[in-house]
């Protein structure tokens, strides 16, 4: 049985979640023309969830990842863009649809100051789609663009693309051996690099998987 959590006194839709690694109570949830929000209640309540300001005029975030050893950082992807080559905002045809962002935004303590990790603008017409943390080393950083797939080594402050194919989706890292990494490629009009990827080697080289996958 599935209840409805909020927030509720706004419009638009739920784009991703992050929960607090140790308080489970501490939700973050980012929205597609909301912005940034977040409960202590996990959740209950009527007003269980406050709207986090950024000082930043973007309200699409599509990304959010906490730092496991300091639960006080936090990322937030912004821009939705499914469909690069045709994407035009404010069409309200789904297919064309999207929301450009400006990069990625990082809170040091816990949400009441931000800054930019990843300086883009909206005339760069890009999108952070997926943002992860390597378990075992936090301060390297992953994120999932319409660029590609882009690394940090220290925490966000520079960023490298080890993936320069169009339009990385997700983003997902082998739990205890974070040599491998696997990441999705895919527009709704470009099948040519659509598929999932892996590397095995840290990010120096990818290959596309196969054996059944479309």
């Amino acid at each position: 049985m599935w209840e409805a959590l909020g927030p509720k006194n706004v419009g638009g839709r739920t784009l991703c979640l992050a929960v607090h690694p140790q308080d489970t109570n501490i939700l973050w949830a980012g929205s597609a023309s909301g912005g940034i929000w977040r409960s202590t209640t996990a959740g209950r309540g009527a007003e269980a969830w406050q709207r986090i300001e950024t000082g930043f005029s973007v309200l699409v975030i599509s990304a959010l990842a906490i730092d496991p050893g300091n639960p006080k950082v936090v990322y937030a992807g912004t821009g939705e863009v499914y469909n690069l080559e045709n994407s035009a905002p404010n069409v309200a045809v789904r297919t064309t649809r999207g929301t450009y962002g400006i990069g990625i935004l990082k809170t040091d303590d816990g949400g009441a100051t931000w800054k930019k990790s990843l300086d883009w603008g909206y005339g760069d017409l890009r999108g952070v789609q997926d943002i992860k943390l390597n378990p075992l080393r936090p301060s390297t950083v992953y994120a999932a663009t319409t660029e590609g797939l882009l690394r940090s080594y220290d925490a966000g402050k520079t960023w490298k693309n080890i993936h320069a194919l169009s339009m990385a989706v997700d983003i997902e890292l082998h739990p205890t051996d974070t040599n491998q990494i696997f990441v999705t490629h895919g527009s709704l009009d470009d099948e040519a690099v659509s598929g999932i990827y892996r590397s095995t080697d840290g990010g120096k080289n990818f290959s596309v998987l196969s054996g059944g996958l479309p």
